[in-house]
């Protein structure tokens, strides 16, 4: 039936509940897992006489994707040790 399943996730409990909900789906169906983490656009805010320059703006898109990466990397962790849970 399904033969790719994506999970999202923004880090919460609540998501990580639904992932390893999805693994075990995915596990029962013989299907594969992507995982993906939106970011969202930076919200920057401008004070009276400030701009942020272009170098704290990469910083902050570059933390973003980290802690995007990390999310993503929890959901593999997961699929991982289901897969070697599961008997073959």
């Amino acid at each position: 039936m399904f033969k790719h399943i994506l999970i999202s996730t923004d880090g919460s409990p609540v998501s990580s509940k639904a992932a390893r909900a999805g693994i075990g789906l995915a596990r029962a169906l013989g299907a594969k897992v992507t995982a993906y983490c939106a970011l969202e656009e930076p919200q920057l805010f401008y004070g009276e006489g400030y701009v942020p320059s272009q170098r704290e703006i990469d910083g902050f898109l570059q933390r973003a994707r980290a802690v995007g990466q990390k999310r993503v990397d929890s959901i593999g962790k997961m699929a991982k040790a289901a897969a070697a849970a599961s008997p073959s």
